[in-house]
């Protein structure tokens, strides 16, 4: 058996990193219109074999590791600001948001009914005798 290496803080973040970006790059291939399958190799039995999209995860992951609005263009298969690549436009973001707050208070301003939970009145208790 061979020895182990053990790494602590920011050089065991970085070899997770450095493993998890190498990861996604073999698996986002299988996103978007244009998928690919990808075969990973395991150190025992059959590859796993994953296509159409599968561990999609992975990407997600890597996308959170990034900095700003780091995001997977499925179309050209590339990480990109999704921002600056014109496919999130926070305008319209915002407009969403919006109007979706206010159809959530005219639904609670206009209900004639809420439910809610009264409390049972407990019994007054008896006096004690003097």
């Amino acid at each position: 058996m061979g020895h182990k290496r053990l790494l602590f803080r920011s050089d065991a973040r970085e070899k997770i990193l450095r493993g998890a970006t190498a990861l996604a790059d073999a698996v986002r291939v299988t996103l978007g219109p244009r998928s690919k399958c990808v075969l990973l190799e395991r150190k025992w039995g059959t590859p796993l074999v994953c296509n159409d999209g599968v561990d999609g995860g992975v990407v997600v992951e890597h996308m959170r590791a990034g900095q700003g609005a780091l995001g997977f263009d499925a179309a050209r298969g590339v990480y990109v600001d999704l921002v600056e690549a014109g496919i999130v436009d926070p305008t319209k973001v915002v407009r969403v948001a919006l109007e979706n707050a206010v159809s959530v208070a005219s639904v609670l301003l206009l209900t004639e009914a809420t439910l809610t939970e009264v409390p049972e009145p407990t019994p007054e208790r008896s006096p004690l005798p003097e």
